[in-house]
């Protein structure tokens, strides 16, 4: 998973987090972003989870521990920077790449090849794939 934290529209830091856990700066962070994150790292990072109490029919919310070593670690980080405060876009390469290429071949003066690649930075995943779908069914 690929990360872009900002915080005030200011880039902080581009993180990737691997399967397994690893986490890594791709570029150089804002020195206060990487002191606090490999902080946070060190003593763990939390994750909320949603309990049910079948006893008394009520549900509550946990903040827990989660392991690097846990499938859900890389969203746990996500939903970890943005409880803090951080804005996060997860980043899709190879879905942005895709688009590009197909947008390519549009003209310059098109409104949706201008309005689709102004807005492509800020687009989820779903939103790329949807985008991807139509794309490659004109």
């Amino acid at each position: 998973m690929l990360l872009e934290i900002f915080q005030d529209d200011r880039k902080l830091a581009t993180l990737e987090i691997s399967s397994n856990g690893e986490v890594r700066f791709t570029a150089k962070p804002n020195k206060d972003f990487e002191e606090f994150i490999l902080s946070r790292l060190r003593h763990g990072i939390t994750q909320l989870r949603d309990v049910y109490n079948y006893d008394t029919s009520f549900s509550i919310i946990m903040e827990e521990p989660i392991k690097e070593t846990n499938p859900s670690f890389p969203l746990a980080v996500r939903q970890f920077l943005e409880r803090a405060g951080y804005k996060v876009i997860e980043k899709h390469p190879e879905a942005e790449k895709e688009i590009r290429d197909i947008l390519a071949d549009f003209p310059d003066d098109n409104p949706d090849r201008a309005d689709i690649l102004k807005r492509l930075p800020e687009m989820g995943y779903l939103e790329q794939t949807f985008l991807l779908g139509a794309l490659k069914s004109k």
